[in-house]
């Protein structure tokens, strides 16, 4: 790899690293780094107007966060090309001219990433009827939002995203080198993360001051207007944004409440069922204890059958309601 504008150039008359030959597809990340540190701020056949806008893209990037997705990046890139690696180094394992083979069925294109961008703006996560139902400060910040795509490009070490992720992206700083962007995995996540968004919003440099003061000034009143509204409204709010995000239909509000009286109604009847079995008596009624009365003729028998040396245990017990002061008699 090489800079484009010096490389038709004599070996001796190009300034520091304007080429580099890595070995394997994962160096050449390390390769196109160290062209960009140490030779397109000083080559001599850059245009002007190109180093200006290198020099102010290098000033606006975020050091040290984005490493792993620049290396991802090129990987990619190279595969896509058809480059692998071999014994002897890098090689054409097929035609480059060729087009890529599809990858899981979603073109790795930025292109392709790029029109799918487009379509994905076109959707609005707030409406004008989400304003009663919500505080201004979330309605507000909200819209300052737009649905975005997974790419290359988003790849660091705290995202695992796969590509064509539905997400959402700062209005003001998309499309820039620093821009940011969120995705959530569910809708309590996108309600518990909402403050990484305002605080966003608030250090965003493409966000005008006069606009960063008006969002304080509605973070203010949060409180008391949320008081003012039902319970869970905010929670509804969030999943309203989410169904619009994945192109979820909301269920109309009457069809909701009346799945909602059907789920309460079954759960009622449920609760109040009677017993299996009725003829039981209640838990804390005493059980009566129902024995035979020793008979005078039982003890003949009983006389009887001593001589035999076969005695009985119990001669008579009397009739008694179980209680703690139940006992048992014996007659003499």
């Amino acid at each position: 790899v090489g800079c484009v504008h010096c490389l038709g150039l004599p070996p001796k008359s190009r300034s520091n690293r304007a080429v580099c030959f890595p070995f394997t597809v994962a160096r050449i990340y390390q390769s196109v780094a160290d062209i960009q540190r140490f030779h397109l701020g000083e080559c001599r056949m850059m245009p002007p107007e190109v180093r200006a806008k290198f020099l102010q893209l290098q000033s606006e990037s975020a050091k040290g966060s984005k490493g792993l997705a620049t290396r991802t990046y090129w990987i990619d890139s190279a595969k896509k090309l058809g480059l692998a690696d071999g014994p002897t180094g890098m090689y054409f394992s097929r035609d480059p001219s060729m087009p890529p083979p599809p990858s899981d069925g979603m073109s790795l294109d930025i292109l392709a990433q790029v029109a799918t961008n487009v379509k994905t703006k076109c959707k609005p996560l707030v409406t004008p009827e989400d304003k009663p139902t919500i505080a201004e400060f979330l309605y507000v910040v909200m819209d300052q939002l737009q649905p975005c795509r997974f790419t290359d490009a988003d790849r660091n070490k705290r995202r695992s995203k796969n590509l064509g992720s539905i997400g959402v992206e700062c209005k003001h700083c998309a499309g820039k080198i620093d821009g940011r962007k969120f995705f959530w995995s569910s809708v309590s996540a996108a309600e518990s993360n909402f403050v990484s968004v305002h605080s966003h919003m608030m250090d965003c440099k493409y966000i005008p001051d006069d606009f960063k003061a008006e969002l304080a000034r509605l973070k203010s009143l949060r409180r008391e207007q949320t008081s003012k509204l039902k319970t869970g409204s905010q929670k509804s709010f969030f999943t309203r944004v989410w169904n619009r995000l994945h192109n979820i239909e909301d269920e109309p509000e009457a069809v909701a409440k009346e799945k909602k009286k059907g789920d309460n109604s079954g759960k009622s009847v449920k609760k109040h069922k009677s017993p299996k079995n009725s003829s039981k008596p209640p838990h804390n009624q005493p059980k009566t204890h129902v024995t035979k009365i020793a008979t005078s003729s039982d003890r003949d028998k009983s006389s009887t059958n001593s001589t035999n040396n076969q005695a009985a245990d119990l001669d008579g017990v009397e009739l008694k309601t179980g209680s703690s002061s139940d006992s048992i008699h014996h007659d003499d």
